[in-house]
């Protein structure tokens, strides 16, 4: 129970964490209803799916975000940018590994560049070309 009690602090400081830069109101735009079409293609052909989502843009992070809150299909998903300390980063890891809830990592490519290990992901979403 003690776990279980936990692992939902955990998830309600991430949440808070994510959201607490500012409000965003969700806009469409083409970029977020082709995000929103793939990642719902994907847990129609797997409902356990995990995937990745990179953006340069924390802002970008931020309406992606707000995209799946207002979706209908029911993500959970958690954040890392790198305006988060060490331990919230590796917490939001922690749950994206371990809570089957959690489908969705949207990451800023800068963030999730040095170390990065997620096996547990069998998706991954690149918003804008890198290289």
């Amino acid at each position: 129970v003690k776990a279980e009690q936990q692992k939902i602090k955990d998830e309600k400081a991430a949440a808070k964490a994510a959201t607490s830069k500012a409000k965003v109101k969700f806009y469409e735009s083409a970029k977020l209803t082709q995000l929103m079409t793939e990642l719902k293609a994907m847990k129609a052909q797997d409902s356990t799916m995990k995937c990745i989502v990179f953006s340069n843009f924390t802002s970008f992070l931020n309406l992606a975000m707000a995209a799946m809150k207002h979706s209908d299909a029911g993500f959970r998903a958690v954040r890392v940018d790198g305006s988060m300390d060490v331990k919230t980063r590796q917490k939001q890891l922690q749950i994206f590994r371990t809570d089957a809830r959690v489908s969705i990592l949207v990451m800023s490519l800068k963030a999730g560049s040095h170390g990065l290990n997620l096996t547990c992901a069998n998706n991954v979403v690149l918003c804008e070309p890198w290289w």
